[in-house]
């Protein structure tokens, strides 16, 4: 993960940045950035501390997008069971109506594609299809490319794990070719990478057993 930004001209620039003080509502961006740069330590005390100070101010947006980031940061760690437990606080969040609309429709796309990974890494493959799906719906509804690749990415780990060649070359062609037209390091990279770790996986088929957050097909999120 540290090695992810060395092929890059932008990281000499990015880690003075990262040092810079921020205030709490932007606290949970610069975990983001910790994430992408790889140090993933750094990034989970400042989502830590993000998520902290968006429950106690009751600011849905900011507690989300920390909680998601600390549900990757477990994710890329192989704490699964974290993982779970952070992305279904948001899932609750989500779903409740008492939830502020201010931003929900942004940070659901994450939630969805984070959830279908997570479902994906517990072999719940139909689980990961429905996220993945959410994550699509939305967005393509606002256009928003980065999680059109990532939708596009897990349909075709998807596939791959259910040997469906065909399908798999469709979905990931099409995540790359979004990923490059916002020319996005990180997307480009794990479009690369982690089709490769999915196809080495055992082929693996329904729902999983190990109790994995999944998007349940009867559940339409708000938009």
């Amino acid at each position: 993960m540290q090695q992810r930004w060395s092929s890059f001209p932008s990281r000499p620039y990015l880690r003075p940045r990262l040092s810079y003080p921020a205030s709490r509502e932007y606290l949970n961006s610069i975990g983001w950035l910790h994430i992408e740069y790889g140090d993933l330590d750094r990034a989970r005390e400042l989502n830590q501390r993000a998520a902290e100070g968006g429950r106690k101010r009751g600011d849905h947006e900011s507690f989300a997008n920390a909680e998601l980031n600390l549900g990757d940061i477990a994710m890329l760690k192989g704490d699964l069971a974290a993982a779970r437990e952070y992305l279904e606080e948001v899932l609750r969040l989500v779903k409740a109506p008492s939830t502020s609309e201010w931003m929900r429709w942004r940070y659901s796309m994450h939630l969805f594609a984070s959830l279908g990974e997570l479902a994906l890494a517990h072999g719940d493959l139909d689980g990961a299809r429905g996220c993945a799906d959410e994550c699509l719906e939305r967005a393509t509804r606002s256009r928003s490319r980065k999680y059109l690749v990532k939708g596009w990415r897990l349909r075709g780990e998807l596939a791959l794990a259910r040997r469906h060649w065909d399908d798999a070359e469709q979905a990931l062609h099409e995540a790359l070719s979004v990923a490059k037209s916002i020319d996005n390091p990180t997307q480009l990279l794990e479009n690369t990478r982690r089709p490769w770790r999915a196809r080495s996986r055992p082929p693996a088929t329904g729902a999983s057993t190990t109790g994995a957050a999944s998007c349940p097909r009867s559940y339409r999120p708000p938009p």
